[in-house]
């Protein structure tokens, strides 16, 4: 390769050539220092921080590199790059995998029109689950670039030495032929060994199939990853998780502000009357974890004080609810369609 050097008439190319050779010894010693940094890093630092995602949202089942980190009540993903699928990680067999975690998205795409589906079958004895709590730049996200609260992912998590083995089949688009092959997998997925996953993909007519299993011993336990801590911690308290949660469930295209705090007030007031009853309300589901969360009587105290209120017309047949703002200003919310026993407790 040749190197053109370039300078200005007033000073002399042997000065040139001395501030080169000074900054390339720079560079090395830079380079020398950083190489030593990372190796002493790794060799202290046995936390896990990369792993492949499992997409199941998408009959696709396309694989991510992702990086993981970990906050008190739950994990957080960020992305990193698309790296295939699972039909090309096994197009000529068994992937061995060495080294990385493997995360399995239990979302679980579902088509009623075309009868497509994405199954996970697993040991719920034998493998760790989780939820994932915060992302950032992930596919499904749309793109953005930003970390975010998310509604909670429900995750398995599998062991560095967990293996993608594709499972044989007739290779033919057959009613039958598909029906065959879903209920023997179906009778292979009851009597599976602990730590062991399969992840089915098909439709009316056909139906793929891979197992996720450890390569070296059964799973006695499941794998307990140390995944380094989430930095933005202040994200992902019990309290931002649960204003989250709570905007995402009464956010509708064209809402106000107003309005939507609101309907937040009146789903706290529906779950705590369902808490009070011992029944679950069809209409206002309640995400898990939510009425146990300790900023869950805050939040409703805190709404309650500031003069929000909520009725309900029990002469109405359509059991409508009036909501009231600190202001004064009066909306219609939902109906409050529930057993007497719920709608007594909301009382």
């Amino acid at each position: 390769m040749r190197m053109r050097f370039f300078y200005f008439p007033q000073q002399k190319p042997q000065a040139i050539i001395r501030q080169i050779h000074k900054g390339v010894d720079n560079c090395r010693r830079m380079l020398y220092t950083a190489d030593s940094y990372l190796k002493k890093y790794h060799e202290e630092d046995n936390t896990l921080s990369t792993a492949l995602w499992i997409d199941t949202t998408s009959r696709k089942l396309m694989i991510y590199a992702v990086s993981m980190t970990q906050v008190e009540n739950g994990l957080v993903v960020r992305f990193g790059t698309e790296v295939g699928s699972l039909r090309i990680f096994t197009e000529s067999g068994e992937f061995k995998n060495k080294d990385l975690p493997i995360i399995v998205d239990l979302r679980c795409y579902k088509s009623k029109e075309s009868g497509g589906f994405v199954e996970v079958g697993y040991t719920p004895q034998a493998i760790r689950r989780s939820s994932v709590i915060g992302a950032m730049g992930m596919p499904w996200q749309g793109g953005t670039k930003s970390l975010r609260p998310i509604t909670p992912i429900p995750v398995l998590v599998c062991g560095p030495t967990t293996n993608i083995i594709p499972v044989k089949r007739n290779y033919t688009w057959n009613l039958n032929v598909a029906s065959a092959m879903y209920t023997g997998l179906k009778k292979v997925r009851q009597q599976m060994e602990p730590g062991t996953i399969f992840v089915t993909e098909g439709q009316r007519d056909y139906v793929d199939a891979w197992r996720l299993a450890a390569s070296n011993t059964k799973h006695e336990k499941p794998f307990d990853p140390d995944w380094r801590q989430e930095h933005r911690t202040d994200m992902f308290t019990a309290e931002a998780m649960f204003k989250h949660t709570l905007k995402q469930l009464t956010w509708k295209p064209g809402i106000t502000q107003m309005e939507q705090e609101g309907l937040m007030f009146l789903y706290l007031n529906v779950w705590a009357a369902s808490e009070s009853a011992g029944q679950k309300s069809r209409h206002f589901p309640c995400p898990e974890g939510m009425v146990e969360n300790p900023a869950f009587p805050e939040f409703l105290l805190r709404m309650e004080q500031e003069g929000w209120n909520v009725d309900i017309e029990l002469h109405s047949a359509h059991r409508h609810t009036k909501i009231v703002s600190p202001t004064g200003e009066e909306f219609l919310g939902p109906s409050l369609k529930e057993t007497p026993k719920l709608e007594e407790a909301f009382i």
